[in-house]
């Protein structure tokens, strides 16, 4: 019985030596996408308070080494900034956590939030949705012992310049040819598995009464995109916000 023992305590430190990560926390990146252009209704009727929640939910068991980004999306997505970026509360695993956290959510989370709900952007930004070049922030965000969480809270209907996937996916009829569009796209941005590891949710902001003017095309959105981010190597969900 001894000598077993000593054979499965060899086997374990073996095992603790051999795997670097052990006892280690993975840390979090959780980032949110807001959509600010005029075609998405983001936080009209209770949508802020949906998205306020939201935000708090993800981000309850951050520690220290966590990290929370919350950008915009409208016509200049490639050279815009952050509208918060926050780390963890710094918890150390004793009694006055509790106390810090609650000081970290009522100080530096919600006036966060607020002030990036309420942030003004000019008219000019808003006409436009430009979504394809975020996908080179969330490539930036990843890193070994790093769980990236990325929300797109829009609908998703880029419309920039002379691109406009309403206009695109429209009169599209097949869905292979809407996959085949999708995965195409990615192959000319070269994404392929750029994403892979990366936890994608697509939360469309809604209203009681619906969107008359995407009723007949958003759910060839949601697929297109759905096939996009699989072929970038990233898991998928869509769902109403």
């Amino acid at each position: 019985m001894i000598k077993v023992k000593s054979y499965v305590s060899v086997a374990i430190l073996s095992l603790l030596i051999a795997t670097p990560s052990f006892g280690r926390r993975m840390t979090n990146n959780v980032v949110f996408f807001i959509d600010y252009s005029r075609s998405t209704r983001t936080v009209e009727g209770n949508n802020k308070k949906k998205i306020n929640r939201l935000i708090k939910t993800k981000v309850r068991d951050f520690g220290r080494d966590d990290e929370l980004r919350v950008y915009p999306i409208h016509s200049r997505a490639t050279t815009s900034s952050s509208l918060l970026n926050l780390t963890g509360p710094n918890v150390k695993g004793d009694l006055r956590d509790r106390q810090v956290r609650k000081e970290w959510l009522e100080e530096e989370l919600l006036p966060g939030i607020d002030e990036a709900l309420e942030y003004h952007f000019s008219a000019d930004l808003l006409g436009q949705t430009n979504i394809y070049p975020l996908m080179g922030k969330i490539i930036r965000m990843k890193k070994s012992g790093t769980r990236v969480e990325v929300y797109f809270l829009s609908d998703m209907v880029h419309d920039y310049k002379n691109t406009s996937l309403k206009k695109q996916l429209k009169d599209v009829q097949e869905e292979s040819l809407i996959i085949e569009r999708a995965e195409s796209m990615v192959s000319v941005l070269g994404l392929e598995n750029s994403l892979e590891g990366v936890d994608i949710f697509i939360l469309i902001p809604a209203l009681p009464e619906g969107y008359a003017d995407y009723e007949d095309v958003q759910a060839k959105v949601n697929m297109y995109w759905a096939h996009f981010f699989k072929k970038c190597g990233a898991t998928i969900e869509i769902d109403i916000l």
